[in-house]
């Protein structure tokens, strides 16, 4: 039986705190379901236990980034170093010495590596254990298109050098999966890269299956912001929406209500306070919240690749009112209401008020 090492960024979880945690349960589902003996390693930001036992879990955080790095001054390129802090963000040296010690003693096949935050550390600990495996990743943002997107003259400056980095650790992999057609065709024209590109199927989570929309849903005026927002482009987008087409909507529609849900949005709530705004903290089966609201929104300015958010609301019959970052790479259909910041507010209170 053929074994695979798995090393990701995020935790695999069917019940996930944030879109990339499912997304890695998924990917290694796959592998397990076609037969793969597969040994977990995950680096993580998390603090939360793993509910599965046999993951070797690394805890990770900015002390254990920057001494690690520095450990590497003598042995990085100095645009390896200069992208770092936002491609490479899983250095880690205990996770170095984990993988080290799997790969002087297990017999693996191939590398499955979960986000490219963990790819660099992951190929210099094959080049150092002398082992040329094929490696396959996963990649669920392009770094280069939210540095694009992120505001700042710091991401400007370093918008370069991360595309050239990108493209070199990417150029190294066997094999790349995405989660959308339109990141598969971004990497085939801004990188040139040769090696199979395919696209990760979106699969609708149990909870969306389990919705069952009030039938006075719609005309309930609550409004839905559902993400993780321990995520900076969640939370910029919440502060966004709150302070600016909030006020207006409020004023044209006295009741409606805004409910942020998902990890870290009772802080935002507290913190950006408002008229009807409230959070709720990371909700494991949301189904009540998408099966009461009157729309869900996405008022996204910043980030790449697929929002898991709108798929989510898609599949549980919900309009969503989003940007076209927000929207990208997704197949329109009716439930989508495109808005732009000039007339986000005017769509939320046009479907608020039925019109």
């Amino acid at each position: 039986m053929p074994r695979t090492l798995f090393v990701s960024a995020f935790t695999p979880e069917r019940v996930a705190r944030h879109a990339g945690g499912r997304a890695a349960f998924e990917n290694l589902q796959r592998l397990l379901e076609a037969g793969q003996a597969v040994d977990v390693v995950v680096c993580t930001t998390e603090r939360e236990a793993a509910s599965d036992p046999s993951y070797a879990v690394v805890r990770h955080g900015w002390i254990d980034f920057f001494l690690c790095l520095l450990r590497g001054l003598g042995r990085y390129t100095w645009r390896s170093v200069l992208a770092a802090p936002i491609l490479h963000t899983r250095l880690n040296a205990r996770l170095q010495q984990v993988l080290a010690q799997r790969l002087a003693t297990r017999d693996y096949a191939r590398v499955h590596v979960e986000f490219t935050q963990a790819l660099f550390v992951v190929q210099d600990s094959l080049r150092r254990a002398g082992r040329d495996l094929p490696v396959t990743v996963f990649v669920h943002d392009l770094f280069v298109q939210r540095l694009l997107r992120a505001p700042g003259f710091l991401a400007t400056l370093l918008t370069g050098f991360v595309m050239k980095e990108e493209k070199t650790i990417l150029a190294r992999a066997r094999e790349v999966i995405v989660s959308n057609a339109k990141d598969a065709t971004l990497l085939r024209e801004l990188y040139n890269l040769e090696m199979p590109i395919s696209v990760k199927t979106f699969i609708v989570p149990d909870w969306c299956r389990a919705v069952v929309r009030a039938p006075d849903a719609r005309h309930s005026g609550r409004v839905l912001f559902f993400a993780n927002f321990d995520r900076p482009e969640n939370a910029a987008a919440a502060r966004w929406f709150i302070e600016g087409p909030w006020n207006e909507v409020r004023r044209r529609v006295a009741s409606a209500t805004l409910t942020l849900g998902g990890a870290g949005s009772e802080r935002i709530a507290q913190r950006l306070g408002g008229p009807g705004v409230r959070g709720t903290g990371f909700v494991a089966d949301p189904s009540e919240l998408f099966a009461q609201c009157s729309c869900a929104i996405a008022p996204l300015m910043e980030g790449a690749g697929v929002k898991f958010k709108v798929l989510e609301a898609l599949a549980c019959g919900v309009p969503v009112i989003g940007t076209p970052v927000a929207f990208e790479g997704i197949a329109p259909i009716g439930l989508m209401i495109p808005a732009g910041p000039e007339d986000f507010a005017d769509k939320t209170v046009a479907l608020l008020q039925g019109s």
